[in-house]
């Protein structure tokens, strides 16, 4: 069940990628054990392969000054357009 995850380090996720994904819907929550999940709804990511979506989420994250022991935690990215999610 999903209730270790660091309140600190979620936060300090999410003001990450917010710093990057300016306009987007960011939500950071617990996942399974201590992880972080991440689901990022931005129309930013339309016509970007999966991959490329990947790659800037963690660009972003990469840039942020996380450590890897912080970074390790982040188990699940979800980078997606309203459109997507919306389905």
């Amino acid at each position: 069940m999903p209730e270790k995850a660091d309140q600190r380090l979620m936060k300090k996720v999410e003001a990450a990628l917010r710093s990057h994904f300016r306009d987007a819907q960011i939500k950071v929550g617990p996942g399974f054990h201590d992880n972080i999940h991440v689901l990022i709804t931005w129309s930013g990511f339309a016509h970007k392969t999966d991959r490329q979506r990947q790659e800037e989420v963690w660009e972003a994250i990469d840039a942020s000054g996380l450590t890897q022991r912080e970074k390790v935690t982040i188990s699940m990215i979800l980078p997606a357009t309203p459109e997507e999610v919306a389905r």
